[in-house]
């Protein structure tokens, strides 16, 4: 898994929030205990407590803060089944697979000849409206036996524009590879 970026200030705030209320936690364990006779007990630091709630926030609170809009960033997880469409007008049925948290992203996409991996990743969300989650890849075949002239090993740039209607998620975008390759991809997610 990898760090991936966003363009808007959100995780800053999120981090004001989560100190905030580490402290205040804090206070109220060290109030609490000291009603009581545990002298040998003291109430965590407050650092303690921040890095407890981020790692909370980070892989089960965030998701819940997409679903009530609390977070901008999209809940792209999941499995994800399409077509990739070569500028040649070529076609092949790709996969997608998405592991993300709210700080940390991995995703593989494998045609039948090809699996690409993650390298970078951001995510802009500055316009709510049109969310675009763009990655660097490393694409390499997925075995060895490859049709003569046929060298898959690349790097590429994915861009998708992050699409809801009411009942399916969609990535729909382009991708460009440093052979000179380029095309569309148009995924949805089904898991």
């Amino acid at each position: 898994m990898i760090h991936y970026s966003i363009d808007t200030n959100e995780r800053e705030k999120v981090y004001v929030i989560l100190a905030l209320a580490s402290v205040s936690l804090v206070s109220f364990l060290d109030k609490l205990l000291s009603h009581f006779t545990f002298e040998e007990y003291a109430a965590p630091s407050a650092m303690v407590v921040f890095l407890t709630l981020t790692k909370f926030y980070d892989v089960l609170l965030w998701k819940f803060a997409v679903k009530i809009g609390f977070s901008s960033i999209p809940n792209i997880n999941g499995k994800w089944l399409g077509e990739l469409s070569k500028n040649t007008g070529q076609r092949f049925p790709v996969s997608m697979e998405i592991t993300q948290t709210w700080k940390t992203m991995q995703v593989t996409m494998d045609t039948e000849l090809t699996t690409g991996s993650l390298q970078v990743a951001s995510i802009s969300i500055s316009n709510k409206n049109r969310a675009i989650a763009k990655w660097i890849y490393n694409l390499k075949p997925r075995n060895y036996d490859l049709p003569d002239g046929y060298n898959p090993n690349a790097e590429g740039v994915n861009e998708f524009r992050i699409l809801k209607d009411e009942t399916s998620l969609k990535l729909d975008g382009s991708y460009y590879s440093s052979q000179f390759r380029g095309g569309k991809i148009e995924l949805t997610k089904v898991e």
